[in-house]
């Protein structure tokens, strides 16, 4: 699959080891003016239950496995 640095092949993919991705979308609450929502999707790093970094091919590949994160924030303004 062609990627967006032009190369092809198994081991590149669009969210990699080496990209970032983070979006959100921030909604207003009905009837609550100063009172949001946002809803945030990052990209991270897997990791173990004792933060250990969990990797794609344990023992044999030294690229770690890229998971999303999904977090739902409120927010208050004035």
């Amino acid at each position: 699959m062609p990627t967006l640095a032009g190369w092809s092949g198994g081991g590149i993919s669009l969210f990699d080891e080496n990209t970032v991705f983070s979006g959100e979308l921030v909604m207003p609450v009905p009837g609550a003016p100063n009172l949001d929502l946002a809803f945030i999707v990052n990209t991270v790093i897997a990791r173990e239950a004792n933060g250990d970094i969990i990797y794609r091919n344990p023992g044999t590949d030294t690229i770690p496995k890229i998971v999303p994160a999904i977090t739902l924030e409120t927010r208050l303004h004035f």
